[in-house]
């Protein structure tokens, strides 16, 4: 098979359970990438009391992470074409995971700087290779279309690819 047979087989498809088991999948990194971005500022004031952090040192802690963001997105994107999305998912989220856990484990601002990079590599990184693979396992006249994702159109049997 090639690549537009495959992709034509993927658009006859009907929407089905599987489509919908694997949107609630793929969207379990999507959450935790954005609890790990809230929970910093919920966690820099703590820190302003904690450690005497200016307002400048958390700001450089913010741009840290999403500097890292930037970059994971344009490696993770690259390296996700190269080994494929579902095995670049097996290596980001738990990249991204190991190291949101070490935010909680730095002790000075420099170690927090480097663990705030590192996981804004890894969280974009992850979410580049997830709605990536999302959207290229719906059929192409479903895609953006959240009303679908509800209800299969095809019978009980059916599977997706």
């Amino acid at each position: 098979m090639n690549d537009s047979t495959i992709a034509a087989r993927i658009d006859r498809l009907p929407i089905s359970a599987w489509h919908r088991r694997m949107l609630w999948i793929v969207a379990i990194p999507l959450f935790f990438d954005l609890s790990d971005i809230f929970t910093f500022a919920y966690a820099a004031p703590v820190l302003v009391r904690r450690w005497g952090l200016t307002v400048d040192d958390v700001a450089l802690a913010t741009a840290a992470g999403f500097l890292g963001m930037f970059l994971g997105a344009l490696a993770g994107g690259a390296l996700s074409d190269r080994i494929g999305r579902k095995r670049a998912m097996f290596v980001f989220v738990p990249i991204f995971s190991l190291f949101s856990l070490a935010n909680g484990l730095a002790s000075d601002l420099p170690t927090l700087l480097t663990v705030r990079f590192l996981t804004g590599i890894g969280i974009s990184s992850a979410t580049v290779a997830v709605v990536t693979y999302y959207a290229e396992m719906y059929p192409a006249r479903d895609r953006g279309r959240g009303r679908r994702c509800g209800r299969a159109r095809g019978g009980a049997g059916e599977r997706g690819p």
